[in-house]
C-alpha cells in the first residue's frame, strides 16, 4: 500500500518527516512536487491505482483544483478533497461559507483593485479595513491595512502591489493573539496549538519563529476548532483564530498546506505523527 504526498516546490523538509515515519510503519511514501506531468509519470510508473494509493494534497491554489478533481474523477481517494481544497485556497469563498454556516468572521467583501472610491466607502462604515490577495501569498506582505483618514492617492499606492485586478477588503480585527490550532480527523490536537501576538498590527503564525506555545486551550477554541473542521469537511487541517481582548475567537483562515516544523519545536509535538497515523488509518480503509 502507497501514500502519495503531493507539496508545494518549496516544501522540503516537512514531507520527509511525514514520508521517514511512514516508511518506519510498513509504507511506501512517494513525494511529487506540484506538477501534473511530473503527477502522472509517478502514478504511471510505480503502478499506483486507486486501489492501493491514498494521496495527501499538501499544496493549494485555483492551478491544482481541476488536477485533483481528474484525479478523483479516476477513483483516487484525496485527503484534503478537492472541493475542500479549492474552497479554503479562496480565502474570500471561504470567510463567506463560514459566516453562513454560523462561524464567527470578520465582515468580507471583494471589490476592484482600481476601485478606490469604492474601498473608501466601505473604510468609513469600519475607519480601518485590512486589502489583502485572495488566494495568499507572500507570507503576509501583501496584507494591508486601510484607515479612514487615508485620501485616494495613498489608498491607491497602498493596494497597487497587492496580486489580482479583484481584492479582499475586511473588517479590521483589534486583537490580542493570533492562534493556530492543529485539527486531526476533526479532533484538535490541544498541546499543538500555537500563537503570535501583533507587533503593530501584523502577526504571523506561519514559519514564525517567534511563535509560542498556547497553553491550555479553553473548551470553546476547542469546539470552534473542530466545528470549522466539520464544516469545511477538512480532514486535515490548520486552522488560524483571533483571539480578542474580551477573549472572543474570530477565524482568520483555515489551511490544509503548511510546514510545521516551528510548531513541532515550540510544543514538543510531534505533529508529523499525527498526521501520518491518520493517513495510515485512511489507507487501510482502501482495503475494504
Amino acid at each position: 500500500m502507497n501514500i502519495l504526498l503531493i507539496n508545494t516546490k518549496k516544501a522540503k523538509l516537512y514531507p520527509l518527516l511525514i514520508q521517514q515515519y511512514l516508511q518506519t510503519k510498513g509504507i511506501t511514501c512517494y513525494l511529487s512536487d506540484f506538477d501534473q506531468d511530473e503527477i502522472n509519470k509517478l502514478i504511471s510508473t510505480n503502478n499506483l491505482t486507486p486501489a492501493n494509493t491514498l494521496i495527501h494534497a499538501r499544496t493549494a491554489g485555483p492551478h491544482v483544483t481541476q488536477t485533483y478533481k481528474e484525479l478523483e474523477q479516476k477513483g483516487f481517494i484525496i485527503v484534503n478533497k478537492s472541493l475542500t481544497t479549492a474552497l479554503t485556497s479562496n480565502k474570500y469563498e471561504s470567510q463567506i461559507f463560514a459566516g453562513k454556516g454560523g462561524l464567527p468572521v470578520a465582515q468580507t467583501m471583494i471589490v476592484s483593485k482600481s476601485d478606490v472610491n469604492e474601498i473608501l466607502s466601505f473604510v468609513n462604515n469600519f475607519n480601518q479595513l485590512v486589502a489583502k490577495p485572495i488566494y495568499s501569498q507572500g507570507g503576509g506582505i501583501f496584507c494591508k491595512k486601510v484607515d479612514k483618514s487615508m485620501s485616494v492617492h495613498e489608498v491607491r499606492l497602498l493596494v497597487e502591489d497587492i496580486p489580482g485586478d479583484e481584492i479582499i477588503i475586511q473588517e479590521y480585527i483589534a486583537y490580542q493573539k493570533l492562534i493556530r490550532t492543529i485539527v486531526v480527523e476533526h479532533k484538535m490536537i490541544m498541546d499543538a496549538t500555537t500563537y503570535d501576538t501583533p507587533t503593530d498590527w501584523k502577526a504571523s503564525v506561519c514559519m514564525n519563529p517567534n511563535i509560542k506555545k498556547y497553553e491550555s486551550p479553553d473548551q470553546r477554541l476547542i469546539d470552534l476548532a473542530q466545528r470549522t473542521a466539520k464544516a469545511f469537511e477538512a480532514e486535515i487541517s490548520f486552522i488560524d483564530f483571533f483571539q480578542k481582548e474580551n477573549g472572543e475567537y474570530i477565524l482568520n483562515e483555515l489551511n490544509t498546506a503548511c510546514g510545521l516544523i516551528i510548531h513541532e519545536d515550540k510544543t514538543g509535538i510531534r505533529i508529523h505523527e499525527h498526521i501520518s497515523d491518520y493517513l495510515i488509518k485512511r489507507l487501510n480503509l482502501l482495503k475494504l
